[in-house]
């Protein structure tokens, strides 16, 4: 009888290992697809409020990954400038969705 309680307890605590940790896993990644989500959501709203350019801009860097020169060549401006205007868009948009700092990392 002690050792088959023994072995029941053994096998109950590899149990709880195994699919304790699983449940723990799911809801650590859905909790974090759903601060994800949330994220995306007020970034895509804050882009929605930049002007045109500023728009434009974000898509061809972010969304279209384009190197900083083929953007310059594009919006016909310098580098320099594009590299001046990200930095400033990245910073403002830092700032406004700087309550979800913990989800981007």
């Amino acid at each position: 009888m002690v050792k088959n309680e023994y072995r029941n307890a053994q096998l109950h605590s590899e149990h709880l290992q195994v699919f304790g940790n699983l449940n723990n896993e799911t809801t650590k990644h859905s909790e974090e697809a759903i601060d994800k989500k949330m994220f995306y959501k007020h970034l895509h709203i804050e882009i929605s409020k930049l002007d045109a350019e500023t728009q434009t801009l974000f898509n061809l860097r972010f969304v279209e990954e384009m190197s900083i020169k083929q953007i310059a060549e594009i919006l016909e401006c310098p580098e320099g400038t594009v590299k001046s205007r990200l930095f400033y868009l990245t910073r403002q948009l830092a700032k406004k969705l700087s309550i979800f700092k913990s989800v981007i990392n």
